[in-house]
């Protein structure tokens, strides 16, 4: 992808309604991470192209080309409390992970904890 710098990395997330994996492109801009884009992966391709192997800490934006989820289409996301994985969000008041199963209810916060690696 042109134009992203040398801090942006790819990380996993999965659609909550169809249970598809997807990566997302992400990009460190002013000081918030800013998701830029988003495609289809299988979760063994983001395995092997080290999806989950960098760890970064703060707010979070979306760009405004943004597509969102290539499943559903939904642009919000949340993140579960257990195991730290991005799945879409639509609105719920109550979650339950499509990854690890755990259920909780919807926090906001400002800053978070994303995952990911190279691109």
């Amino acid at each position: 992808m042109a134009g992203l710098s040398k801090e942006a990395f790819a990380m996993t997330a999965i659609c909550s309604r169809t249970k598809g994996t997807f990566g997302v492109t992400v990009d460190k801009m002013e000081g918030s991470y800013v998701l830029m884009w988003a495609f289809k992966i299988s979760p063994d391709a983001a395995r092997r192209e080290g999806y989950d192997v960098t760890a970064v800490h703060g707010r979070v934006e979306f760009h405004k080309d943004y597509p969102g989820c290539p499943y559903c289409g939904e642009k919000e996301f949340c993140v579960c409390g257990s195991c730290g994985k991005i799945t879409c969000y639509h609105g719920e008041t109550h979650v339950e992970c499509p990854h690890c199963g755990f259920s909780s209810e919807v926090m906001h916060v400002e800053e978070l904890d994303l995952k990911g690696g190279s691109y």
